[in-house]
């Protein structure tokens, strides 16, 4: 049974129609709108997905908004879907990465000039269509769907799943990104999990390409544990994660509930083997 077809019956045990439409309504959304010609679904298919480190609302106690910084983009990710729906690639943009922004609209309406900035202040000068506007400038890849998620939306979604299993080769004390453990092996949920990705100088050799390694793992063992979990096939499970999810994330208008089980059900036969991981050289 494909996994597409069983979140639908899994809803349809859930209340069906009405609990389908209430969490569909729960979703933020935004308009991708850099250009009405847009990739056909049919062939590959690439997803953006963006962490945002807005510290508004429940995000305030991650750093003030006084410093000036606006909502950028932590990390972005760019995953392809192969045509066959049988491979697909992890692609990360190391965020201080220099790049030719193009011009674009920006946040109050303004035009934003375009010149040599670094790649996450695309989000927080333009949003997400100057960032799309960009990622395509730079790849020539056309941009299916994104998904945002900030700090809080996070915690929520590993919590969810029962957490994700890491190890660790050393101790590990950050106040910055408020994580401290132990060596070994952790299973980390909610700001234990948010701080194992966000760590730079902790972990690794310092840099943000070490850091972007670790989030890639991380996110695999994410996507293994949604689909191999058992998750799919647990009504109260599914409900959990569904909530959170949806609370957790801003789509764009295109990528309804409908949509997302498309999807999973094009994708069925894929295991975590047949998701590679790659970053962006950062230089020539």
């Amino acid at each position: 049974m494909s996994v597409g077809l069983t979140v639908v019956l899994v809803l349809a045990s859930l209340g069906a129609y009405a609990y389908y439409r209430r969490i569909e309504g729960g979703i933020d959304r935004e308009t991708i709108n850099v250009g009405a010609s847009r990739p056909p679904e049919t062939g590959a298919l690439n997803v953006l997905l963006v962490g945002s480190d807005s510290r508004e609302g429940d995000n305030k106690k991650y750093g003030a908004k006084s410093q000036g910084l606006g909502e950028r983009t932590d990390t972005i990710m760019l995953l392809h879907i192969s045509p066959n729906r049988d491979k697909a690639t992890m692609i990360s943009f190391p965020r201080d990465s220099m790049v030719v922004i193009p011009t674009c609209e920006g946040r109050n309406g303004t035009v934003l000039v375009g010149g040599l900035r670094q790649i996450n202040s695309a989000f927080n000068d333009g949003g997400i269509n100057c960032t799309i506007k960009t990622l395509e400038s730079l790849t020539n890849i056309k941009i299916n769907h994104f998904v945002k998620v900030d700090f809080t939306g996070f915690k929520g979604i590993i919590d969810a799943i029962g957490g994700i299993e890491i190890c660790l080769p050393k101790p590990v004390n950050d106040p910055k990104a408020k994580l401290v453990l132990g060596a070994g092996k952790h299973v980390v949920k909610g700001e234990q999990a948010l701080g194992y990705v966000r760590t730079r100088y902790a972990l690794g050799d310092g840099s943000d390409l070490s850091r972007i390694q670790r989030q890639q793992i991380f996110l695999t063992k994410v996507m293994q544990k949604v689909t191999d979990g058992g998750l799919l096939t647990d009504p109260g499970k599914l409900n959990d994660f569904l909530l959170a999810a949806t609370q957790a994330v801003t789509l764009d208008d295109k990528l309804s509930l409908d949509r997302m089980l498309e999807i999973a059900r094009s994708v069925s036969g894929m295991t975590t083997k047949e998701l590679k991981g790659i970053t962006v050289p950062t230089q020539p």
